[in-house]
C-alpha cells in the first residue's frame, strides 16, 4: 500500500495497492480519508481497483471519511450496501464501486440524506456502479443527480426489484495467484507422498491461510489434517501451518516451496513456477548427501531452471 503523503500542499494525494487480497477493513477507509492535514478530506484519493478484495464492504458506523476519489471497483465485493455508507457515498467527489458483486436496494436511511448543496453543487457526476447486476430499487435523488453516465448500467436501479437474483459470475471465481504457479506441480511427480494432493487440489481457499498471512511449512510427509492447523504453542507467538503441503508464506504469498519429500529436481520443475512471482526459497532434497540443498532469490532459480543447469 502506498500511503497518502501530507496534503498540506495544493496537491490531491494519491494511494493505491495493486496486490491487495482478503477483505477491507473499515480503518483503512477511515485512516487514508483522515491522514491529509488540510482541513479538506477531498485532497486524499484511495484506488484499490482490480485487486482481490472481497467479502461484504465494512460498517462506517461513525466515521467521517470522504474522498477526492474512492475506487473499489473490480473486485469481489458481495452483499448490500451499508446504511453507514451514507455519509461518504454523499460527501465524497468520485466514488466507483463498479464490477463487483453487490446486491439489494439503497438503505432506507439512504431517503433522509441532507446533501450540502454548496459544496456538491460544482461537482461532476463521479458516483459509479456500474455491473452490480443485482443491485435494485429505487434511489434517492441525491444519488441519481450524481451518478456518471453509465453509472446505473448493467444494474437493476431504478426499477423494481426481482423476486430473485443471481449475481453474474462473468468474472472468474476468487482464486489465490500462486495456485497457477503450484498447481502444475503435482502433475510434475514421478513419486511422493500422495497426500499432498489433498491440499494441492483444493483451489478455492488459499494455499497460505486465511488467518496467518505469515504461515510456516507443512511438511510433505505430514498428513492433510495437519496443513491449516494452528502450530504448537511452543513454537512461539500463535501461528499456522500454511494450507497446502511444502509452501511457506509471506504477507499471504507464497515465499518458500520445498519439495525435498518429492522426486522433484531442479532441472524438472514445470515453467509454470515462474507465476510464483515472490518465491525467495526452492528446496530439493539431493539423494546422495540426504540433505535438502535451498536455492535463494528468485531470478536465480528461474534463471537455472529456464538454463537447464541444474
Amino acid at each position: 500500500m502506498m500511503p497518502c503523503d501530507d496534503a498540506s500542499t495544493s496537491f490531491r494525494q494519491f494511494c493505491y495497492c495493486h496486490c491487495c487480497i482478503g477483505t477491507l477493513p473499515a480503518g483503512l477507509i477511515t485512516a487514508i480519508s483522515t491522514t491529509t492535514t488540510s482541513s479538506n478530506n477531498l485532497d486524499c484519493g484511495l484506488s484499490l481497483s482490480g485487486n482481490r478484495l472481497h467479502g461484504a464492504l465494512p460498517d462506517l458506523t461513525g466515521a467521517a471519511a470522504a474522498f477526492w476519489r474512492l475506487d473499489l471497483s473490480a473486485n469481489y465485493f458481495t452483499g448490500s450496501i451499508p446504511s453507514s455508507w451514507a455519509s461518504l457515498l454523499s460527501g465524497s467527489q468520485n466514488v466507483d464501486i463498479s464490477g463487483n458483486r453487490l446486491s439489494g436496494q439503497m438503505p432506507t436511511s439512504f431517503f433522509s440524506v441532507v446533501v450540502n448543496a454548496s459544496t456538491t453543487s460544482s461537482w461532476e457526476p463521479g458516483l459509479c456502479f456500474t455491473n452490480n447486476n443485482c443491485l435494485c430499487g429505487p434511489l434517492p435523488a441525491w444519488m441519481a443527480n450524481r451518478m456518471t453516465s453509465d453509472g446505473l448500467t448493467g444494474t437493476g436501479l431504478q426499477a423494481a426489484c426481482p423476486a430473485s437474483c443471481i449475481v453474474n459470475s462473468a468474472k472468474p471465481l476468487l482464486k489465490h495467484p500462486d495456485w497457477a504457479g503450484l498447481s502444475p506441480l503435482k502433475f510434475a511427480l514421478t513419486s511422493g507422498p500422495s497426500n499432498i494432493y489433498a491440499t494441492w487440489d483444493d483451489t478455492s481457499r488459499s494455499p497460505c491461510h486465511e488467518i496467518d498471512p505469515n504461515c510456516q511449512v507443512c511438511n510433505m510427509t505430514w498428513p492433510a489434517s495437519l496443513c491449516g492447523t494452528a502450530t504448537p504453542a511452543s513454537a512461539g507467538p500463535p501461528q499456522w501451518y500454511c494450507n497446502a503441503h511444502g509452501v511457506a508464506c509471506t504477507d499471504g504469498r507464497v515465499t518458500t516451496l520445498n519439495v525435498s519429500s518429492t522426486a522433484l529436481a531442479f532441472s524438472t520443475l514445470p515453467a509454470a513456477i515462474n507465476q510464483l512471482v515472490e518465491l525467495q526459497e526452492l528446496g530439493e532434497q539431493m539423494a546422495a548427501r540426504g540433505s535438502t540443498v535451498w536455492m535463494h532469490h528468485p531470478c536465480t532459480v528461474m534463471q537455472s531452471i529456464y538454463a537447464g543447469s541444474l
